[in-house]
Formats: structure tokens, sequence, C-alpha cells
């Protein structure tokens, strides 16, 4: 088995955690983006996600804290003030983050 030749162990807790934090968030779009994207998400319930925008280098450019219903969800960004270039957003929720990368062009 795998556990053996690797040496791994199953923590089954893990599993239904994990199973239970079933959440997504979607490419935001347009992408490549101008003034303004959208970024979709789904929640398994409701609650606060907090969305970070970061450079290349890491350095957080925006940080918004979210209240948002149970299903689907959509938050509205506006790059207007963004250089063109790459650039890597977040969505954290019960301790679980997401990333993407976004393009912005002028």
């Amino acid at each position: 088995t795998l556990s053996k030749a690797f040496g791994c162990t199953l923590d089954d807790t893990r599993i239904g955690e994990t199973e239970a934090m079933n959440w997504n968030m979607g490419q935001n779009m347009p992408n490549p983006a101008a003034n303004v994207t959208k970024v979709p998400f789904v929640l398994p319930e409701a609650g606060t996600v907090i969305f970070n925008v970061m450079g290349l280098n890491g350095q957080e450019l925006y940080r918004e804290e979210v209240s948002a219903e149970a299903g689907q969800n959509e938050l509205q960004v506006n790059t207007s003030d963004y250089a063109a270039g790459i650039y890597y957003y977040s969505m954290e929720y019960k301790g679980q983050r997401l990333v993407k990368k976004m393009n912005i062009v002028r």
C-alpha cells in the first residue's frame, strides 16, 4: 500500500473535515481585466471570507472582509488603480485559502 511504500499514514479525521469545507473560488472574469473584474465563489454555508490582492512579490495590495451567503456569490473588484501586469488574488474561508492568478491590461 502507499502508506507502507512511502511511510505515510492516513488521518481519517482530516478527510471528513476537508469534505465538510467544500467551497470554491473561480477564475476572475474577464481575465485579463482592465478596470473591473468579478470573482465568483461558492460557499457551503453563510460566512465571512477574506479577499486579498497581492503583487508578484507577495505584497498585499488590497484586503477586504466580505459577508457572503451560502451558495453562489460574486465579488466585484476595481482594478483601475493597478498597473498592467500579473497579480495574485486569494480568498480565505474558515482557515482555508485558495489562490489564483489574474492579469491586468491597460
